[in-house]
Formats: structure tokens, C-alpha cells, sequence
């Protein structure tokens, strides 16, 4: 294990000690952005799996108090056999476990799918909003949620 990711060459298994040590390194003073990510490639090297935790970094949070989750990621094809909630309970038991006592997360308002799967998770949108410019001219509106760890 090196730089905060894990690697099961095994396959994905949805279980909190699959990202033990990237919950750590969340947390470690030898890690001053506080991020980490977990990674789980498949014996082809598909990327299947992926999430990001780092301190908030949205202008109104209280430093150290909320974490944020910049990234998770399950193929398409990994879809409703429980993956994504996984991982998320992994995500949120390291952020917890860094000493956080709220995540935030900011997702596509047009993602109808995984705004249910956050609220399923008991996160609520908070009413901030963002809009971001991606390529050339196309531009995207995010919505924080949160929820309390």
C-alpha cells in the first residue's frame, strides 16, 4: 500500500478493512490535506471502485469539524449489489474515524440517481448550490449534501 491507496487484486468485497489503512491516513498528521483513496481494480485492471475523502473544503465549513466526500465512483455494471453502500460506509466510518463529525458531498443536480442513493443514506440537501464550467461551453449545477457522522 503506498500513497493512500489500497488495492484488492482479489475483487471488490464490501467491507470496511478493504480501506483500513486509507481511514488512517484520512486522519495522520503526515497527511496535511488529509485525503485519501480507495481503489479496487478488477483482474483485468477495470477501475471498479473509487472514493476520495478530504477536510471540507467549502468556504463556510468549520475546519476540522466536517468532511467532505469528493469522489465516489462503482462501474456501472457493479450497480445494486450493495457496492456502493460499502463503500460510502466506509467513507463515512473514515471520515468518523478522522475525527469529523459531518460529511458533505456535492453531486450533479440532474443525477436523479444518485441524489436518492445519498438521501437513502440520510443525507439532505443543505440548499447550497454551485456551477461549474466544464469543457468548451458546456456548464454544470451541483448541490451540497450533508448529513451528520
Amino acid at each position: 500500500m503506498a500513497g493512500g491507496i489500497s488495492w484488492n487484486h482479489a475483487g471488490f468485497r464490501a467491507r470496511r478493512p478493504f480501506c483500513a489503512e486509507a481511514r488512517r491516513n484520512v486522519g495522520s498528521e503526515s497527511s496535511p490535506n488529509r485525503s485519501s483513496s480507495c481503489l479496487s481494480p478488477s483482474m483485468t485492471g477495470e477501475l471498479l471502485v473509487l472514493s476520495t475523502l478530504v477536510s471540507c473544503r467549502d468556504s463556510d465549513a468549520v475546519p476540522g469539524l466536517t468532511g467532505e466526500i469528493l469522489a465516489i465512483y462503482v462501474d456501472p455494471n457493479r450497480w445494486h449489489a450493495g457496492i456502493g453502500q460499502g463503500l460510502l460506509g466506509a467513507a463515512l466510518s473514515g471520515l468518523k474515524l478522522a475525527g469529523f463529525n459531518e460529511a458533505t458531498l456535492w453531486v450533479l443536480d440532474s443525477n436523479s440517481r444518485a441524489r436518492v442513493f445519498y438521501e437513502r443514506a440520510g443525507f439532505s440537501c443543505d440548499g447550497a448550490t454551485k456551477s461549474e464550467m466544464v469543457g468548451d461551453n458546456a456548464q454544470i449545477q451541483e448541490l451540497r449534501y450533508r448529513r451528520p457522522l
